[in-house]
């Protein structure tokens, strides 16, 4: 019985996050960081995209709260 509970815990875990990513992909990235995002859409020249500050900017975030916390 234990385990239906754990795979159920997985599961909405699992679907929870799927709506996150996509919520913050179309309002946040899609949004009001678009100008950070537009580059991975429309390639331009060069090896790092602008989209590659939200590696920094998440990172940081978490690594802040991991420390705080």
């Amino acid at each position: 019985m234990i385990y239906i509970v754990y795979a159920l815990i997985t599961l909405a875990t699992f679907f929870t996050m799927e709506f996150v990513a996509w919520a913050a992909h179309k309002y946040v990235m899609h949004g009001f960081l678009w100008y950070l995002h537009k580059d991975h859409h429309h390639r331009e020249p060069g090896f790092f995209e602008k989209n590659d500050a939200f590696f920094l900017i998440l990172r940081s975030i978490i690594w802040i709260l991991s420390i705080k916390y």
